[in-house]
Parts: structure tokens; sequence; C-alpha cells
């Protein structure tokens, strides 16, 4: 085999596979691999540097499965990278289009050819987007050199790092004097602006919103991991938990073929975490959306599909609706009354309560109607 027979070899993998399966006995000798002359060749300590080891075939598989390959490019672009057997043009054309979710599409990478061939090596400097102008074979590997620290945009990791360095000591006096409740309006309005983002259909703000949604999501984690409470580490975990055990009929062996019958196995699935946890399921719809939610949204949803059984006057035009509905706030503020506190209490008053039923047998809330 050309280099170390256990690096970017599938036929050895799979010969020392059936041997095993076959009880035939195996010895792998070694032998010099393609990382060490490749490091040699550019002068790198691939240790010291904290190299990424990349088959570049992989990348094939990446691009082939978009606009669903996010979380497939398991790359850090504040880390050097090295891409192994580049060796067609099409293998190329994926390994650019796949990294440049993570890397500038101007980035500059060293094209290695033959490094272990004496007196046939190359090494050929060209920016990310010229990778696959460049003649490849079965020798052909990829360095790419890590981003700065500051400029590795594309690549999660970076934000966390900014976002401590910003509440380190020596970092920003306003940063550093935010808590859990002085970002709390915060969310709720960057919230907001993303909806609006949503309702005008303007992608181009809607990206920029959900930045600054997942900025306050880094700084609660940031807030809690130095109270010793949670780091974002613990966010993803539990997250993603939850989405494999509340899709068993994507991640199991649960069937659900329509619609409906995913909002029976999500309920399902978060009445049994509901019991595992001891947490009994409040009496009243109104306590089972979030207490922060205002008032005449808590009542949309609650009564959206109840109208015809709890609205007994006749309905009005919109603008009728408009001025009864503002002249209620009015008058609610004259009186020195919260219009918050009379709809909640009014809601109350109106719909019944509904005691938890056995698990996984009730119609669901409006909120649990949806996944969440």
């Amino acid at each position: 085999m050309p280099g170390h027979p256990r690096f970017g070899e599938a036929t050895v993998r799979l010969l020392v596979e059936g041997a095993a399966a076959s009880g035939v006995p195996v010895d792998v000798l070694d032998a010099v691999s393609s990382v060490d002359v490749i490091a040699n060749a550019l002068g790198v300590d691939p240790l010291a540097e904290g190299l990424q080891l990349i088959d570049a075939v992989d990348l094939v598989g990446v691009v082939e499965r978009e606009p669903y390959a996010g979380g497939l490019l398991l790359v850090d672009a504040g880390r050097p990278c090295l891409l192994s057997q580049v060796f067609a043009p099409h293998v190329a054309t994926a390994a650019k289009l796949a990294l440049t979710r993570v890397y500038p599409d101007d980035h500059m990478v060293a094209v290695v050819r033959a490094a272990s061939v004496p007196d046939q090596h190359t090494v050929t400097h060209c920016a990310l987007y010229q990778l696959d102008r460049q003649p490849v074979d079965h020798l052909t590997s990829v360095w790419i050199p890590a981003l700065p620290e500051l400029e590795a945009h594309r690549s999660p990791p970076t934000l966390q790092r900014i976002v401590a360095r910003l509440r380190a000591p020596g970092g920003c006096p306003w940063d550093r004097k935010q808590t859990h409740a002085s970002l709390r309006d915060a969310l709720l309005e960057e919230a907001f602006e993303a909806t609006d983002a949503v309702d005008a259909g303007d992608a181009d703000n809607l990206q920029e919103e959900l930045g600054d949604l997942v900025l306050l999501v880094a700084m609660h984690a940031q807030i809690a991991e130095e109270r010793g409470d949670f780091a974002l580490e613990d966010v993803y975990e539990s997250v993603t938990r939850k989405l494999v055990r509340r899709h068993p009929h994507v991640f199991g062996d649960v069937t659900a073929r329509t619609a409906d019958e995913v909002v029976q196995t999500w309920n399902a699935a978060k009445a049994r975490e509901r019991n595992n946890r001891g947490a009994p399921r409040p009496d009243h719809p109104i306590d089972r959306l979030p207490r922060s939610m205002p008032a005449l949204m808590r009542a949309t949803t609650l009564l959206r599909d109840r109208c015809p059984e709890t609205w007994a006057g006749s309905v009005g035009s919109a603008d009728e609706l408009g001025d009864a509905l503002l002249g209620a706030v009015e008058a609610a503020v004259q009186s020195g009354v919260d219009p918050e506190r009379l709809l909640i209490d009014a809601l109350r008053r109106r719909i019944p309560n509904h005691p938890p039923a056995a698990e996984g047998g009730a119609t669901p809330t409006p909120k649990e109607s949806v996944p969440a």
C-alpha cells in the first residue's frame, strides 16, 4: 500500500474485517503515513496545531445531502484540516462546495501532490474556490490552514468563544454587567423582530434576527456557566435528546404517517416525560401556556378552536371589533386596572378546567398540538 495501510485504505479495512470473520490471523505492518510526509513537506506539527483529518470522499456525501446536510460537516475552521484522497475532479468540487459552509471562498489552501515520492512532490497554493481547477490524482491531499480566532465567522464555536471573552475579566463592561433578568426583555424583543421578518417574508432580515436570538442563547448559557448552573453544551444536549426522544417515528421503530399521528406521538412522549419527572399536567389550559406570553396571545391561542361555544354575542365588522377591544383596554387603564390581568381572569372564568387525562389519551391543548 502507498503510505501507512491504516490511513484511508478501505481495502485494508475490508480485508482485516473479512479475515477476522473467517478466523484468519492478519498482521498489518507499520509504514510512513501520508500525514508524516505532508507535515514534513509543509513544515508543520499536526499535534501542536490540533490537526483535523478528513476523507474528501465523505464530503461528496455531504454535498449530495444538500439542503439537508446541516451538521454533517464536522470541521472546526479554527483548527487546520488535512483533506486526504482528493483523487478526482468531482471529489475536489464536492470538497470545495462543502467547505465553503465554514470557510470563506478566498481562504488560501495548499494542494499537496505526491508528497512521498522523491523529486516529484509539489505544493500549490490557491484560494478555496479554485480547488477544483487544480490537477489532482490518487496522491493528492489538501492542507487547509486554520482561520484566526475571530475570523472563523461561520463556525459555531467562534460565537461561544467571543461571548466568553466579552464576559471574562477585562472584557466588555456592558456585557459583564448583564444578568438573566436584564436580558429578559431583549429575548422577547428579538423573538418579536424575528417574527416580523417571517411575516414580511424577508429572508435577509430573518437571518440577522435569528443571529440576535442565537447570541442571546449564548449569553444566557455563559452567564449560567459562570454561576455553575449549566453550560451551552448542556443546552445542546437537552434539546438534541428531546428531539430524538420525541421523534420515535424518525429515530426509532414507531410509525407515524400523518401530521396528526406525529402530534399524538409527540404528546405521548411529553406525557411520559412529565410522569418521569413527577410533574403533574396543569388543570387549566391557560396554565399550560407560558406565563410571559401576552394575555391577548394566550386568549387567541385558547379561543381559536372554541369561539363557536364561547362567543355568544353577534360578531361585528373588523373595525367594530377593533374599536370594542381598544375601548375595553382604555376603560381598564382609566380604572387603574391591568388589562392583561383582567383578560387572564376572564379566560379562567370562560374556559373550564380540564383535569389531566391518562397518558397519551387526552385531546392536546393548542400549545401541545404543535411540537415544541
